[in-house]
């Protein structure tokens, strides 16, 4: 799916490593570079200000259908975080970029009560699965 990265690279130099662990997990999940008249998913930064969240993603949607997916990164907070949880606030986001929704007591990137997790986990890759049918 189109990608239209936007994420400064000076403040998430780890960007792409939390794109490539979602391309390289075993679901029909695939980022691909897009641009602004070509995409399906919005990756951005900006300073949101002290809003109590780090990362904010989700879809847009018509008629109960996704139509396009965003993952954003809080300037204002994130870039102050260890390297471990900036990444699995990545990865997570873009989680919710692809419908999927949180997995609190799960092993899973999804989970918001355990961010070690900065790939997909068999959880993840399960509800990505059952979402997405993957051969």
């Amino acid at each position: 799916m189109p990608l239209w990265d936007q994420i400064n690279r000076s403040l998430y130099p780890e960007f792409g490593d939390s794109i490539s662990v979602w391309n390289s997990s075993p679901t029909a999940a695939y980022f691909s570079s897009g641009s602004s008249s070509n995409y399906l998913v919005n990756a951005a930064d900006a300073y949101y200000g002290n809003t109590g969240w780090d990362g904010y993603g989700g879809v847009h949607g018509f008629c109960g259908n996704a139509t396009d997916g965003f993952a954003l990164l809080n300037d204002s907070t994130l870039p102050g975080k260890d390297y471990s949880y900036r990444r699995h606030t990545e990865a997570h986001e873009l989680g919710h970029a692809l419908t999927l929704d949180h997995a609190d007591g799960y092993v899973a990137v999804m989970s918001t009560t355990d961010t070690s997790y900065y790939s997909p986990q068999q959880h993840d890759i399960d509800d990505m699965n059952a979402r997405y049918p993957w051969p």
